[in-house]
């Protein structure tokens, strides 16, 4: 049997020219894949900033890339208006994030923003009108950047400016602790 492939952007790939000729019913095919199948979460341990930290308490940035949801980061006065960034160390392909905010059953209003070089940047996922009181949250957007920011746009009463844990994704991905979750594509 020969086979040829292309691949695709995308990741996707068409396999070409298997010769079905001598063996019709017995033809098989392997596919050998470049990454594991399942998303990783390549914000994980990367460092990070916030306008604000609640120190006091060992509330910082890092928290939320600890891959630990019993940390977290929280701004020292929990108000909206606040941010937190991830530095990936390059500018890659971005496909969605998901955040677990601090409190359930609140709705937590953010904007998810990305850049090349941490000084321009550009709006990836805008939930400033956001009502679902969903603890996680999963905005899918296509872009390249470097650093990703969340910033609180607007809390619940009794909700904090404060974020468990913060993951960048660089393909496709549904998050299955979310129902409904949206499906980015690169």
């Amino acid at each position: 049997m020969a086979a040829a492939g292309q691949r695709h952007a995308g990741g996707g790939v068409t396999v070409t020219g298997i010769d079905r000729t001598r063996y019709p019913d017995d033809t098989v095919v392997a596919i050998v894949l470049d990454r594991p199948v399942v998303p990783t979460d390549i914000a994980r341990g990367r460092p990070t900033t916030a306008d604000s930290v609640e120190t006091s308490h060992g509330n910082l940035s890092a928290n939320a890339v600890d891959g630990d949801t019993s940390t977290r980061w929280c701004a020292a006065d929990g108000d909206a208006g606040h941010w937190l960034q991830v530095d990936l160390g390059s500018a890659r392909p971005v496909t969605g994030a998901r955040i677990a905010w601090e409190t359930p059953g609140k709705a937590y209003r953010f904007r998810v923003d990305g850049s090349t070089d941490g000084s321009s940047w550009t709006t990836l996922a805008d939930q400033s009108g956001n009502t679902a009181a969903a603890q996680v949250q999963t905005p899918a957007f296509t872009a390249r950047a470097r650093y990703v920011r969340v910033t609180v746009t607007g809390l619940d009463s009794g909700a904090w400016a404060s974020v468990r844990s913060f993951e960048v994704y660089d393909r496709p991905f549904v998050d299955p602790s979310v129902p409904n979750s949206a499906v980015a594509t690169a």
